[in-house]
């Protein structure tokens, strides 16, 4: 490797569980065990947008054009974002889905982000 290493940054402060790109832009959204949903701009490593999470976050998918942002958590709750402004996302839906308090695990929206599918792989 000839050239050397660029750290582009450290923004989150405990380990990133998941990264999705934002439809054809040159964005990112990432999740964090340290609450936050993060919006990113990969051309110049800027920060866009962040919002706390209350609950651990531990799944993401976004639709198709990038719009659409849905985070499961921890404790079996899922939430929705409109991005359609990148600077500031707004909460659009919350949701428990799992009577027990059983941490989303994958996350899968239809094209349109009209249909989700949550899944856990734990139990009880």
């Amino acid at each position: 490797m000839t050239e050397p290493f660029n750290e582009l940054g450290r923004f989150h402060t405990k380990n990133v569980t998941g990264i999705k790109e934002l439809g054809e832009s040159t964005q990112l959204v990432t999740i964090s065990e340290d609450h936050y949903m993060s919006i990113w701009e990969a051309t110049n490593q800027q920060l866009i947008a962040t919002v706390y999470q209350p609950a651990v976050p531990t799944a993401i998918d976004v639709s198709k054009e990038g719009n659409v942002a849905f985070v499961g958590t921890v404790i079996g709750a899922c939430r929705a974002y409109d991005l359609s402004e990148r600077h500031s996302p707004r909460l659009v839906m919350q949701q428990k889905f799992f009577d027990e308090s059983l941490p989303i695990s994958n996350i899968k929206c239809s094209a349109d982000g009209k249909y989700v599918l949550f899944s856990s792989v734990d139990s009880k």
